[in-house]
């Protein structure tokens, strides 16, 4: 018998009976089962049956307590020995509400999302009741929306529900528009949700947290919403992973190495951005900080007329990998892993480690489909060169072209400063065993 038991609700909101529902309801009738439980996965609907849905009715049938699904998610009170609960929503493309064409459709997914959400944690306060239960310690959300919930997460539910879970593990699915995804930064949710995890979601949990994971299938941490962590402070935190994290400060890694109790440290596909293209517009609605960058004169780089703006970062890893040996004392373990397999939440924290070329990045407003561009795999960033090919501009400089490959340029001081962590790292564990 499996200790991790999976639902999923295809049959509440698109009518049609579906097997994963219809083996979790027999199983939840045999004894063994449910003792052997320790882990369930809480699955939800594919997008396609969105299209199926009468919003009003379905929200009627709920409070109505004749919805399924809900009834099959308030069933894991009935399991007496879970220890971890995950609630993996279907990977939905959500467009955001400023999208007016799917306006509806976004609205529908967030309220859906919302009640499921909502029916997850009344069913952990009701299970937590029971004394002889025990202890819900680990929370998994994965493809959450990046939507502000405060309404739940600031609500006496959601803390009754999450009072005793230690570790947190957020895999958020970022704002989708289709191809033309510079959209998505145009969006008011993507610019809200990453404050609102800094100030808000993560401080309710602050005082009790030992796990946190933060991954994002894009990038995030700089442009258009914006996490440096300040404030921040988890005083139980033995281990963090950060997936997708975009650093464009020399002070963003601050509220990391603030967290002296770490032990284990992951650093999954992250990056430092080295070169940013954006109008003034777009900076000042973002609230970027561009303080540590060099802003290049018009044309620089063989790019056209302005308004768009170029500025480059000179910062580089040798210094975060330096800074994590030197303040992060108790750390034991510490992967910089760039393994590039999909689907990437289900391998979010591999535990291995290796100096990528694509450690840095760059982000350009103007490129279509996405703004955030990799190096190819030499490290060299085609920055603007397809633009010189065509223009009877002069080539570029050699203080521009200095800048295009700041993988290769740092290689042998980024190496080393991770090859001297790696080995404080692994001296301390050998001494703590």
């Amino acid at each position: 018998m499996s200790t991790t038991s999976a639902m999923s609700g295809l049959s509440a909101l698109g009518g049609v009976e579906d097997l994963y529902l219809r083996q979790w309801n027999p199983q939840m009738g045999v004894e063994a089962a449910r003792n052997a439980a320790r882990h369930v996965i809480i699955c939800t609907p594919p997008d396609y049956l969105l299209d199926e849905i009468d919003d009003a009715s379905w929200v009627e049938s709920i409070q109505g307590g004749d919805d399924p699904f809900i009834s099959a998610i308030y069933r894991i009170t009935e399991l007496p020995n879970l220890t971890a609960l995950t609630l993996d929503f279907y990977p939905n493309h959500w467009y955001g509400t400023d999208n007016e064409a799917d306006l509806q459709r976004s609205l529908v997914l967030k309220d859906i999302r919302k009640i499921i959400f909502n029916a997850v944690l009344e069913s952990m306060v009701i299970r937590a009741t029971n004394p002889d239960n025990t202890t819900i310690r680990s929370l998994l959300i994965s493809n959450m929306c990046e939507f502000p919930i405060p309404e739940i997460t600031s609500s006496d539910l959601f803390k009754s529900a999450t009072r005793n879970v230690e570790s947190l593990h957020l895999m958020i699915k970022s704002t989708s528009a289709g191809p033309m995804r510079w959209f998505n930064l145009c969006t008011n949710e993507m610019r809200q949700f990453e404050p609102y995890l800094q100030l808000d979601l993560l401080p309710s949990l602050a005082h009790q947290l030992k796990t946190l994971t933060l991954s994002f299938s894009k990038h995030w941490g700089i442009c258009s919403g914006s996490f440096d962590g300040r404030g921040l402070l988890l005083p139980k935190l033995e281990t963090l992973t950060l997936g997708n994290y975009v650093m464009g400060g020399y002070k963003q890694f601050d509220w990391v190495l603030a967290h002296k109790t770490l032990r284990t440290l992951i650093l999954d596909r992250c990056c430092i951005v080295s070169h940013l293209r954006t109008d003034d517009d777009n900076a000042e609605r973002w609230g970027l900080r561009t303080e540590d960058w060099k802003k290049w004169p018009p044309f620089a780089f063989a790019f056209p007329t302005p308004p768009i703006e170029t500025f480059t970062l000179a910062g580089t890893w040798e210094p975060v990998f330096d800074n994590i040996r030197y303040h992060l004392e108790n750390l034991v373990d510490f992967y910089f892993n760039w393994d590039t397999r999909d689907p990437y939440f289900r391998r979010v924290g591999a535990r291995r480690t290796e100096l990528s070329p694509l450690r840095y990045i760059r982000f350009d407003f103007t490129e279509c489909p996405g703004p955030w561009v990799d190096a190819d795999e030499d490290g060299h960033f085609g920055f603007a060169e397809h633009t010189a090919k065509y223009r009877s501009d002069p080539p570029l400089s050699e203080e521009e072209r200095l800048t295009l490959n700041p993988a290769e340029t740092h290689k042998e001081r980024d190496g080393r400063a991770l090859d001297d962590l790696l080995q404080a790292v692994e001296d301390r564990a050998r001494r703590i065993c």
